[in-house]
């Protein structure tokens, strides 16, 4: 699967579950290398600051659905 292809499959993946939490996707970078690498930035909506704990419950969610999906 090309770069970009992947790129807009893991996006549609992840875009909507981090829409939910009130966040928008700022930017979904896929690095194919060994290992591979996938990067997103993401800011809530209300621009308000997090705390750490949210964070991580945050990315479990979305490790989460990509394992659901593998």
């Amino acid at each position: 699967m090309a770069g970009q292809d992947r790129e807009a499959l893991l996006q549609a993946l992840i875009e909507p579950t981090l829409e939910g939490l009130g966040y928008g996707l700022v930017r979904l970078q896929f690095s194919g290398g060994r290992p591979p690498t996938l990067q997103i930035m993401a800011e809530r909506g209300d621009r308000s600051e997090e705390h750490t704990s949210e964070l991580q419950s945050h990315l479990n969610l979305v490790c989460r659905l990509l394992l659901e999906k593998k």
